[in-house]
C-alpha cells in the first residue's frame, strides 16, 4: 500500500509541474519538438526525479496515507525550477532579436547530447528507485 502511495503521490507532483511549466511558463525541450514533447519529457524527468529523491531523503512533514510528501514536493519544485530556469527569456527583447534572424534549428550534436543525457539520467534514476526497494 505505502508503494502505490509513494507512487501516485510522484505521479501527482510530476503531472501538476509538468502541466504548469508547458500550458502557463511555455517551456520546451531544447530540441523543440512541440509542446507535446516537452510534456512528456518534463513529466517523466520530473515524475522519476521525484520517486527517486521522495524515497532516498529524510522523511519530514506532515503524511498522507502513511507517506511523508514533503520530500516529493519539495525534490519535484526543485527539479521544475532548475528546468524553468534553462528556459530562454520570453520577454520584448527575445522576440524582436528572433524577428530579424532565420529560426534556429538545433544542432544535430546537442540534440545527440541532450538525448544521451536523457535516458543516462532516466536509467540511473530507475536504478536509484529499483536500490531503495530492493534493499
Amino acid at each position: 500500500m505505502i508503494v502505490l502511495t509513494q507512487l501516485i503521490l510522484a505521479i501527482t507532483v510530476a503531472l501538476a509541474l509538468s502541466l504548469a511549466l508547458v500550458l502557463v511558463f511555455r517551456w520546451e525541450r531544447p530540441t523543440r519538438q512541440g509542446p507535446w514533447a516537452s510534456f512528456v519529457f518534463l513529466f517523466t524527468m520530473l515524475f522519476l526525479f521525484t520517486w527517486a529523491a521522495g524515497l532516498w531523503l529524510s522523511p519530514f512533514g506532515p503524511t498522507v496515507w502513511n507517506v511523508y510528501w514533503m520530500p516529493f514536493g519539495l525534490a519535484g519544485l526543485g527539479l521544475a525550477l532548475l528546468l524553468a530556469s534553462t528556459q530562454a527569456s520570453s520577454g520584448r527583447r527575445s522576440r524582436r532579436k528572433q524577428t530579424n534572424k532565420e529560426p534556429e534549428n538545433p544542432d544535430f550534436s546537442v540534440a545527440t547530447a541532450f538525448g544521451i543525457s536523457f535516458w543516462l539520467l532516466a536509467i540511473a534514476l530507475v536504478i536509484a528507485i529499483a536500490a531503495h526497494y530492493l534493499s
